[in-house]
């Protein structure tokens, strides 16, 4: 019982652009964060338009 993780909390960072392509049946992109250095310093039309 000691070793159980009770304060860890999970979550994921979806982009809006993701969302609408699963909605719309379009193809998903998905990128290691090791390769796509500074992608997540865009956002909005900056980002979709990457």
């Amino acid at each position: 019982e000691e070793d159980r993780a009770r304060d860890s909390f999970y979550a994921l960072w979806v982009p809006d652009l993701f969302v609408k392509r699963v909605q719309d049946d379009e193809t998903w992109s998905l990128f290691c964060p090791s390769e796509a250095l500074g992608l997540a310093d865009y956002w909005g039309e900056e980002f979709e338009a990457l």
